[in-house]
């Protein structure tokens, strides 16, 4: 018997100013509950009491608690993408690439450290595999630029 697929998209994009606050404090209350209790402790009870809504208000926004943690996990990705910036720079056949390397995991390291619920996130991004996709798609990315980058170094 096939495995059903999970929902994961969330239910609707907020319109009002209002809607994405209480979307927001969702989110923040994710990452502060996730690095508190694990993916194991997870869930949208915990989550509701937390942010200060009712648990309707988590599933106006959000079909299951993996939902949440997806958006979440995205919402992460976008944000430690731009650590990368300088990534480019590695074109430069003047540059050393081991500098810049090194700077870049350190970069990623204290801003994930930095990031509340960081650390957690990318645990359980390696930890489920609906989560794993984004991370390996994320990583793709950043092989494809670094790539990128190195051939133009030539």
């Amino acid at each position: 018997m096939a495995k059903a697929a999970i929902d994961l998209a969330p239910r609707r994009e907020p319109e009002q100013e209002r809607a994405r606050q209480t979307r927001q404090r969702l989110l923040e209350a994710a990452a502060a509950l996730l690095a508190e209790v694990g993916v194991e402790g997870f869930n949208t009870n915990l989550l509701a009491e937390r942010a200060g809504v009712r648990v309707r208000s988590v599933y106006r926004y959000f079909p299951n608690k993996l939902a949440v943690i997806v958006a979440l996990a995205e919402a992460m990705v976008a944000e430690w993408g731009a650590w990368f910036d300088e990534v480019d720079d590695l074109a430069d056949p003047r540059s050393d690439w081991r500098a810049i390397w090194g700077r870049l995991i350190d970069a990623y390291v204290r801003g994930i450290r930095a990031l509340p619920g960081g650390t957690a996130v990318r645990r359980v991004m390696h930890a489920v595999p609906e989560l794993r996709a984004i991370d390996q798609r994320d990583n793709a990315d950043l092989a494809r630029r670094v790539a990128h980058n190195l051939a133009r170094r030539a």
